[in-house]
């Protein structure tokens, strides 16, 4: 009887062992495909600039008063291409292509230079 008990105890173990580390493997594999899957994706951001040291600007609202503000600046102040440049980045970030070719080449036509830079 007592080695029956033994037994008993000794495949008991062994069947809470062989549990536990089924349990403990799942657990593995469940975290690694997340973690997989996470990596995997693509962030969800609304606008990138992928030039690094440029703000990236997230809210169209910001970019519409961004824009507001350089044109009412450069209609007083045409000959500051750095802001032609910014207005050509924020009209590239709202999607405005032609826009933003346009003031680009404005900015161009004031200092020829700026691809040397």
């Amino acid at each position: 009887m007592l080695k029956k008990k033994v037994a008993l105890s000794k495949e008991l173990h062994q069947n809470l062992r062989l549990i536990f580390f089924s349990f403990l493997l799942s657990i593995i594999v469940f975290l690694t495909t997340v973690n997989i899957i996470r990596f995997t994706q693509k962030p969800q951001l609304s606008i990138i600039d992928p030039q690094p040291n440029v703000l990236s600007y997230t809210l169209d609202s910001d970019l519409l008063s961004k824009i507001k503000f350089w044109k009412n600046f450069l209609g007083k102040n045409p000959n500051y291409y750095q802001g032609w440049l910014e207005l050509s980045k924020i009209q590239k970030g709202l999607g405005d292509i032609p826009a933003s070719e346009e003031a680009l080449k404005k900015a161009y036509s004031i200092d020829p230079n700026l691809e040397a830079q």
